[in-house]
């Protein structure tokens, strides 16, 4: 399940003509991955690293994500991307998935 969710997100992206990094923001996050809310229309398939600030924890959630679709701004009224989660650093994705069952709380 998604849970509606802003938090701020920094992006670093690795494209063919070079690294591009980003502060943004999640419309909404789920075990898998999240919505991000950007003007920047990354192809999908695009891979990017990311640190994500969540309440409840000082310290950014870190890992890898890969962009699956574009939004469809009629139905989900925001422009963006959807990646989903293909890794995380050291513990973070227990300490991830802790936060999030807080948020389902």
């Amino acid at each position: 399940p998604r849970f509606a969710m802003r938090a701020t997100s920094r992006l670093k992206v690795q494209l063919s003509w070079g690294t591009s990094q980003t502060i943004c923001q999640t419309e909404n996050i789920s075990a898998h991955g999240m919505l991000i809310k950007t003007d920047h229309t990354y192809p999908i398939g695009t891979q990017m690293s990311f640190e994500l600030t969540m309440s409840g924890d000082n310290n950014p959630v870190r890992g890898f994500a890969v962009v699956v679709r574009h939004t469809m701004e009629k139905r989900e009224r925001v422009t963006g991307v959807a990646v989903r989660f293909s890794s995380f650093d050291g513990d973070d994705k227990k300490r991830f998935e802790t936060l999030l069952a807080k948020i389902v709380k």
